[in-house]
């Protein structure tokens, strides 16, 4: 081998190496950039009935990371009807700003969203992503489209919901035994 061609070959593998390490440290940063906060894998044995206007059903959790929430999926019983016109709303703490015997709540944001039915798991897109901060506690909740049929969240109560980061949560109400199927995505 003569010296151009060394010189060349010495090139040719620092250049792979330093892409390796490009693309090494890419992935690990797109990774690290999400995070979701997950109870959507616990056993269905309840559930949280919504029958009216004047009711609100979610969950609370821990932010996994300093972020905006851009996304809540969340699952219903078979009972559901599809919910075309109702409304995510998510509060800085544990919630408390449901007026009771009122249809309207003071939440930190708010959206329409369309939420399936029939035991499906829907997801909802943030509008205007959620500023988060890590080991925090938030709560997101959900009220029914007025015009559709039964809204009913399903659940997981002790000894299986096995969600250690937040519980259930209903008109400014938390449950320490039960937990919603549901999950949080945070970048």
């Amino acid at each position: 081998m003569n010296y151009l061609t060394t010189q060349n070959y010495c090139l040719h593998t620092v250049r792979k190496a330093v892409l390796a390490c490009l693309l090494l440290t890419f992935s690990f940063g797109v990774y690290a950039q999400t995070c979701s906060i997950k109870a959507d894998k616990l056993k269905e044995n309840n559930y949280t009935n919504l029958p009216s206007v004047y009711d609100f059903g979610g969950s609370t959790f821990v932010a996994c990371k300093s972020g905006m929430i851009t996304a809540i999926s969340f699952k219903v019983t078979e009972e559901s009807a599809a919910q075309p016109n109702a409304m995510l709303f998510l509060e800085n703490g544990i919630a408390d700003g449901v007026i009771e015997g009122e249809s309207q709540t003071y939440a930190d944001y708010s959206q329409s969203a369309s939420v399936e039915g029939e035991g499906l798991v829907s997801t909802i897109t943030l509008n205007t992503p959620f500023p988060v901060e890590e080991g925090e506690t938030y709560t997101w909740y959900v009220q029914k489209d007025p015009d559709a049929g039964a809204f009913v969240q399903a659940g997981s109560i002790d000894p299986e919901n096995g969600f250690e980061g937040g519980s259930a949560w209903y008109n400014n109400y938390y449950f320490r035994t039960v937990d919603n199927i549901f999950s949080v995505e945070i970048k």
